[in-house]
């Protein structure tokens, strides 16, 4: 998988634009660059656009893995929010396992899946939001 990182410190989040096929390697990679970044401030949130991303050979394990190595950053991803974009039916279901998936372990971020960059944009820049229901 290709990815870009761009953070935005006045609006709080960061953004992560993916392409190619997924794999649980690519996510720990994609977090690890996105905390190293000289913008990244704890509390920031995360608005991944996966619009061009590949899950069509991504397993249920795979799934529930990925969902794992986003618990392990607890610490960074504290009070964060974290919407995924993913316009295609297969991604969008798979976004919303993983979401499942990541509520089943302890997590300190909320998470929420969109079909629309706006309105994940929207949903990552307003504030005090408590929910982690889907659009």
């Amino acid at each position: 998988m290709d990815f870009t990182v761009t953070c935005y410190e006045d609006k709080g989040y960061c953004l992560v634009k993916t392409t190619g096929k997924t794999s649980i390697q690519d996510i720990e990679k994609i977090l690890v660059e996105v905390f190293s970044n000289s913008s990244w401030r704890v509390g920031m949130h995360l608005l991944f656009d996966n619009r061009e991303e590949i899950l069509d050979d991504l397993s249920n394990i795979e799934v529930q893995l990925i969902a794992q190595v986003f618990t392990q950053f607890n610490e960074q991803l504290n009070n964060s929010k974290i919407a995924l974009v993913m316009p295609k039916d297969l991604g969008y279901g798979i976004a919303r396992m993983w979401e499942t998936y990541t509520s089943l372990n302890e997590r300190a971020f909320l998470t929420k899946v969109f079909r629309k960059v706006e309105k994940a944009r929207e949903w990552i820049e307003e504030k005090d939001t408590q929910t982690s229901d889907s659009d």
